[in-house]
């Protein structure tokens, strides 16, 4: 049985991000987020409020946000794909504390593996998508 890759796409943003009603973002490693450059920031809010719609249609299966399901793999990838060091490291602190890892963990590897798993879904729902090309288009 073949699994919707957008639903993979999903399920890994939900560890840190949060979408509650009209607010959505990441989550928080503590009760204040370190600061982050402006286009990370960005691309962030870009990919979390796509995250809340895709939220809604999975949820309730509303025909309003079923773009913004459609589209989430390309709001994330920018996120993703222009990560640095800061946001390796807080991605890496908001899973330590969502799935209770040990804080021995080193927060900068955990947050890069959770970059490549969410890299690797959205390629896989990007090529899932596309359609099949066999002469010059």
């Amino acid at each position: 049985m073949q699994t919707d890759p957008t639903l993979s796409v999903l399920k890994l943003l939900s560890l840190v991000a949060y979408a509650e009603g009209d607010r959505c973002g990441l989550r928080s490693p503590w009760e204040t987020t370190p600061a982050l450059a402006q286009d990370p920031v960005v691309a962030g809010q870009q990919m979390c409020r796509h995250y809340a719609g895709a939220v809604r249609y999975v949820q309730n299966g509303d025909p309003d946000f079923l773009q913004d399901y459609r589209d989430l793999p390309d709001f994330t990838l920018p996120f993703v794909t222009n990560a640095d060091a800061d946001v390796e490291r807080l991605l890496g602190l908001i899973l330590i504390r969502t799935l209770g890892l040990q804080d021995e963990v080193n927060a900068g590897v955990i947050g890069r593996k959770w970059l490549v798993e969410v890299l690797n879904a959205c390629w896989t729902a990007k090529l899932t998508a596309a359609r099949v090309r066999y002469g010059i288009e």
